[in-house]
């Protein structure tokens, strides 16, 4: 028999393969991809989306079905973890869960969403100037209330305090 080294291959940190090597000659060494697996806090954790929220995406289909460990528990890959961080980031744009959804099913049908995608911005700018202008609108009310207030006595049946205007309006009084 031949003298073999011994040696470790090291996957990641505190993580080795022993591998008994030919001192002499050649060897051939065929190499696998481990990947880490994590489990749902961590995926939580790294994502930073609630376990429950995860959960939630995988019942309505936002993630696919996880992968089990032998114990049963959800497993999930660095895949998850970047498809979770786009669904957080695409929410945080106020993006509805049913668009993320087609953004991600272009994806799955390898088909760039970048106009769809487009779209929705232009959408979602659109929303957002209305709802300042709606703001706006709510806070000079609310200002010019807030003025008529100041010299309305208190009135507990509510008739002629600043609670009666509220009821209806400053331009009714």
């Amino acid at each position: 028999m031949g003298q073999f080294l011994d040696c470790c291959y090291c996957l990641e940190p505190g993580m080795k393969l022993p591998l008994d090597l030919p001192v002499a000659g050649r060897c051939r060494i065929n190499t696998i991809e481990v990947r880490k697996m994590l489990q749902i806090g961590e995926l939580s954790e790294q994502a930073g989306v609630p376990s429950k929220t995860i959960r939630y995406y995988e019942e309505i289909g936002l993630l696919p079905e996880p992968q089990r460990a032998e114990n049963g528990y959800r497993v999930y890959s660095q895949e998850d973890v970047d498809r979770l961080q786009f669904i957080r980031r695409a929410r945080a744009l106020d993006f509805a869960l049913d668009e993320i959804a087609e953004i991600l099913a272009f994806r799955e049908r390898n088909e760039p969403p970048c106009r769809y995608v487009m779209g929705l911005i232009c959408h979602q700018i659109d929303a957002i100037e209305s709802r300042i202008r709606d703001l706006e609108r709510i806070r000079d009310e609310l200002k010019a209330l807030h003025e008529a207030g100041q010299d309305l006595p208190e009135d507990v049946r509510m008739r002629t305090c600043i609670c009666h205007l509220v009821q209806t309006g400053i331009a009714s009084s």
